[in-house]
């Protein structure tokens, strides 16, 4: 089929906050076998370009599409994963959460570009249980696993039977309370409750695109593609530097300053709260200052922790100033690399949980 016979009818990328013009590479998008199945029988067409893939549209000698979407079909691809460095600057809070995390255009009001939305993938079993003794409180132990948050209103009896609803429901006993006097003993029935899908390992989420003529009418009508894009938020963290150095400079008098020209606010503010001579402070829920200290016995060791956390960025932080006094040590520091992790809990009058931190170690030795 030539170019001249096909027609754009949608895009999908995956984008990220991280990099500077917002297109993520980090993945291989490509189409489930049932997907393939379905485009070949509905004359679509399926192509990588570059970061995202492309469907197209088969069309008739008249420039009409072949296809017929008056039924919607759901087009699955999978979304592998490239690069093992991803969840450094990635917030995966949210696609953690989910036991089989699927994004899709179901439910989301039409836009374009269009942000998919993630969800669980639903998932339900079924199993047969048998009357012993027909009772107003008959109980049974499901031999299934439904999943943890699973209520009594997730639970459901097949229709038709003697046995019609559940009284209760116990999720740590996995045991259910129905009503069976209107049974026979040695009478089945079935019930069906959600259960965790199983995830594969070698795939980082699924996506589920709905197609249906009006998205076909309106990619011929503009004569350009629908883009679907799946967003990805940057990690944020806090920002940690230690300064190795023998100057004599009182410690009120080092500052870290943003020095980014013109006369917006700073991008990462390092106040004093934040500022603390370890060496002569330790801190037991610092891991890296302990080993700074006993690499560099004798010398200063200087922590200044930002304020706030820190986006990261695949674009680095310039301007960033090291000052003693009126002195620059530093005309632009370092960024912490996206490997330099440390957990770190700041010691004080009450407990706080330790937080996730980027260090940088910089050294300045008097002459």
């Amino acid at each position: 089929m030539s170019s001249t016979q096909v027609a754009p009818l949608f895009d999908l990328r995956v984008t990220h906050a991280f990099y500077t013009d917002g297109r993520c590479a980090d993945f291989a998008i490509e189409p489930t076998a049932a997907a393939s199945a379905t485009m070949r029988g509905l004359r679509l067409i399926c192509k990588p370009a570059g970061d995202q893939i492309r469907v197209f549209a088969g069309l008739n000698p008249a420039g009409q599409p072949f296809a017929s979407l008056a039924s919607p079909p759901t087009l699955e691809f999978l979304l592998r994963l490239r690069s093992p460095n991803l969840p450094l600057f990635t917030e995966l809070g949210d696609v953690d959460g989910k036991a089989a995390p699927v994004f899709t255009n179901s439910g989301v009001a039409v836009a374009d570009p269009l942000s998919l939305r993630l969800i669980d993938r639903p998932s339900r079993a079924a199993e047969t249980l048998t009357v012993q003794r027909p009772d107003a409180d008959e109980t049974f132990v499901l031999a299934g696993r439904p999943r943890p948050d699973s209520t009594l209103a997730d639970l459901a009896v097949a229709a038709g039977g003697a046995v019609t609803g559940i009284k209760a429901y116990d999720p740590a006993r996995r045991q259910i309370r129905v009503d069976s006097r209107a049974a026979a003993a040695g009478e089945a029935f079935s019930l069906s409750y959600p259960v965790l899908p199983p995830r594969r390992p070698d795939v980082f989420a699924d996506v589920a695109i709905v197609v249906d003529d009006a998205l076909l009418q309106a990619s011929l009508a503009a004569g350009r593609p629908r883009r679907f894009q799946i967003p990805f938020a940057a990690k944020a963290v806090s920002w940690c530097y230690y300064l190795v150095t023998t100057l004599p400079t009182p410690l009120a008098q080092l500052r870290i300053v943003d020095a980014s020209p013109g006369n917006g606010a700073p991008r990462i503010v390092f106040g004093d709260g934040g500022r603390r001579e370890v060496s002569a402070q330790p801190d037991a829920g610092d891991a890296v200052a302990l080993d700074l200290a006993r690499r560099h016995g004798g010398r200063r060791i200087i922590r200044f922790v930002s304020d706030a956390p820190v986006p990261c960025r695949q674009s680095p932080v310039k301007n960033l100033e090291l000052h003693a006094g009126a002195n620059r040590l530093f005309a632009a520091l370092p960024n912490p690399g996206l490997h330099n992790f440390a957990a770190l809990r700041v010691a004080g009058p009450s407990a706080t949980p330790a937080r996730e931190v980027l260090y940088e170690v910089v050294t300045v030795i008097a002459d």
